[in-house]
């Protein structure tokens, strides 16, 4: 019997997957780079200079692709099989299943999916004028009742909206709006309670070691005091302030420690690494003047951050992908 009879089902649309597949990309990309610069035996500098030259070989070898195939496949496989999606559905709030059982797809049905997907690309290396190849998958997708692809048809896989287990009436979830005062203003809270802490580094190490030593405690003084906040009051003093509360997204009652480290962490390391890395992009680029893929590497990252927040603006519960990986929401709380 089709649970589809029984069950209502949201099949994700075409613009959501776009964009899943293109944050997937470019993190299959750290992963390959990544890979690519422990195999060889150049320093960091010159790796990225050689990688991205006009007369590297690497990128575009055979073997290169070959690797980026697999690697691809590898990952896709392992996330979805153990957990129903990769990181840019996550973010999106899609999920692939079973069509006939809306459950998690079977090994077999992963590896063939992603298999049929990665070759969709390859003629791509051939020609350009192969881009009509996904172009028109993308246009069956959109007239299909479904949205299958040809490789959805194949496995029996349908790619649905996330559907929360608990629907709770009469609850307002807070925009990006009010959670970024809160943010603004839970920092300069943090700031000022390790003020002392900071005058007593920089007057005790040398500034290099300071300015490390800063860094650090700044980082880890706000993942404690984020989560010693949350656990006890649902909220950091500037969300407090501004009359919002974390709450479990299936329960609405306080998240666990577990869920409020996770939580804190991931959001800090965005926050810190995410302006890191443009500067020390900048840094890199104005050192060795590599130009020709600077603009390129930055575009990327900055379509992945304005993602992230449209992917929030849009969500139905405002979540970001911190709080859909720790199920948590953040919420106009009104006691009863």
């Amino acid at each position: 019997m089709d649970i589809e009879a029984n069950v209502k089902v949201s099949y994700a649309e075409i613009t959501k997957r776009v964009a899943a597949y293109v944050v997937d990309q470019i993190i299959f990309l750290a992963f390959y780079l990544f890979i690519l610069f422990i195999s060889s035996d150049k320093p960091f500098a010159e790796f990225f200079d050689y990688i991205f030259s006009d007369t590297a070989t690497i990128s575009t070898s055979i073997q290169g692709e070959v690797l980026g195939t697999l690697l691809f496949i590898v990952l896709e496989t392992s996330m979805i099989t153990k957990l129903g999606w990769t990181p840019g559905k996550l973010l999106f709030g899609i999920y692939i299943k079973d069509s006939n059982t809306l459950k998690n797809i079977a090994f077999m049905q992963v590896v063939i999916r992603s298999t049929l997907k990665a070759l969709l690309f390859v003629p791509l290396y051939i020609s350009d004028w192969f881009y009509i190849l996904p172009i028109l998958v993308l246009i069956f997708v959109i007239f299909d009742q479904r949205k299958q692809t040809f490789y959805d048809k194949i496995v029996k896989t349908v790619v649905i909206d996330y559907k929360p287990e608990k629907h709770h009436l009469n609850l307002n979830y807070v925009g990006i709006t009010r959670r970024a005062v809160a943010y603004i203003i839970g920092h300069f809270i943090i700031i000022g309670i390790s003020s002392a802490f900071f005058s007593f580094i920089e007057t005790t190490f040398d500034p290099t070691r300071a300015e490390l030593l800063i860094t650090c405690l700044f980082f880890l003084l706000s993942i404690t005091f984020g989560v010693f906040m949350v656990r006890r009051f649902s909220g950091t003093p500037g969300q407090l302030l501004c009359g919002i509360h974390i709450k479990d997204a299936n329960t609405l009652e306080n998240i666990t420690l577990v869920q409020a480290t996770v939580r804190y962490v991931l959001f800090e390391a965005f926050n810190v690494f995410v302006p890191g890395y443009i500067f020390a992009l900048e840094e890199f680029y104005n050192k060795h003047n590599s130009e020709q893929w600077s603009e390129a590497l930055l575009t990327l990252t900055f379509v992945v951050i304005i993602l992230i927040f449209i992917s929030a603006v849009f969500d139905r519960r405002k979540q970001f992908f911190y709080d859909k990986i720790t199920k948590t929401v953040v919420i106009d709380y009104k006691p009863s």
